[in-house]
């Protein structure tokens, strides 16, 4: 059972929180606004804000009584002399950093000896290890959600599939399924969090609009949503799905940069990518298109070679193709395995307003060799030893 932290509320409080849910086993803080919060929550510890009016000689007493530990955080010379008076005897200075806090939580509470309080989630070890679980993202402008649409019906011919938008921009692929944004991601980790069933949670559509084949997970309304949902539960609900569906592809933002701030931006997108064991990545067509596919190479820093695909290429220009694919390779070098391009469309679009797959033609077609060459690197990863079930 998580043992229970309390925090004072406060900007520290909040960083401390956030930081707590994504990156801390087995600990779970709440937020605490006076003494009676403290004492009817069955805390292991108690971070308190010096300064604030119930943090008081007689608070601390009944918490010494009680064998609750204090840590008092101050945010000013004269709050730090206020935590000395009052006798508390472990101090932080307010932009300590929610790793050191966590350590310094751990270093008092009487539970972290028996299961190690403060101990961190290891990412990488987390089971994204699946035979057909496949991330696919890229910079804007590149038609990752299209493209999983049509990566997750093609799989749907071989067996039961879904497609989980992890967008954290947009919801994208709610508004371009017909599908209501409730159910959704947030819904589903949480089931899977608590032993649930993410099959529970599944989108479904719009009233008058048509079911797809294959299953889906809409992701939120709102990018404001988002800090509702940690890295490590879209991990777990990416890799519960890739358990018990034949085939679960994902969708990214195309936005993956590491913009520190108390709730980490794009944190959900760039750990999918970091951890996962097949990524499709699109570029765009243009001189432009390879610069920015770079950056986003960089900061999604994928631990296997990036299917790559280039997209909104001119139809029937391989000269155009051939020219991004050799300036990709010279640019990423073994980063990148060239599996197809995209060519522009206009059925692309028609389908997207009618809430419909693409018409058969020439994305359709290149789509259909791009999910063989995925689903062959896939499989030969998974026959070869690559990739462990």
């Amino acid at each position: 059972m998580a043992r229970k932290v309390g925090v004072a509320l406060s900007d520290w409080g909040l960083r401390l929180k956030g930081y707590a849910s994504d990156h801390v086993a087995d600990v779970q803080v709440v937020l605490v606004r006076d003494r009676r919060a403290v004492t009817d929550r069955g805390l292991s510890v108690v971070c308190v804000q010096v300064g604030d009016p119930w943090v008081d000689r007689h608070f601390i007493a009944a918490c010494a009584a009680e064998g609750l530990p204090i840590i008092g955080v101050y945010d000013s010379i004269d709050t730090e002399h206020e935590a000395i008076g009052l006798g508390i005897e472990l101090r932080m200075d307010a932009s300590t950093t929610p790793t050191r806090m966590m350590q310094q939580i751990a270093s008092v509470d009487p539970a972290a000896t028996d299961v190690g309080l403060g101990d961190p989630l290891d990412f990488h070890a987390a089971p994204l290890q699946g035979r057909a679980a496949l991330v696919v993202g890229g910079p804007i402008g590149t038609d990752a959600t299209e493209v999983g649409v049509a990566l997750a019906a093609a799989m749907s011919n071989d067996g039961s599939s879904i497609l989980i938008d992890f967008n954290e921009t947009d919801p994208h692929l709610a508004m371009r399924l017909g599908y209501r944004d409730v159910p959704n991601v947030a819904t589903a980790a949480a089931a899977v969090s608590s032993n649930g069933e993410a099959a529970a949670h599944l989108s479904g559509p719009q009233p008058g609009l048509a079911q797809f084949d294959f299953d889906v997970i809409c992701g939120l309304p709102s990018g404001d949503d988002w800090n509702k949902l940690g890295e490590h539960d879209s991990v777990r609900l990416l890799a519960d799905c890739d358990r018990k569906w034949n085939s679960a592809v994902a969708i990214t933002g195309p936005m993956v940069e590491d913009l520190d701030g108390w709730v980490p931006r794009f944190a959900v997108s760039r750990r999918l990518l970091s951890t996962a064991d097949h990524v499709l990545g699109l570029c765009d067509a243009s001189p432009v298109g390879i610069v920015r596919f770079a950056s986003w190479l960089v900061h999604a820093n994928p631990k296997a070679p990036v299917l790559t695909v280039i997209s909104n290429t001119p139809t029937k220009s391989t000269k155009v193709v051939s020219d991004i694919a050799q300036r990709l390779r010279s640019l990423c070098g073994d980063r990148v395995e060239i599996v197809g391009s995209l060519p522009v469309d206009s059925r692309v679009g028609k389908a997207a307003w009618n809430a419909e797959m693409v018409a058969r033609g020439p994305f359709s077609r290149a789509m259909a060799d791009i999910s063989f060459h995925a689903t062959d690197a896939m499989e030969s990863a998974w026959r070869t030893g690559g990739v462990v079930r």
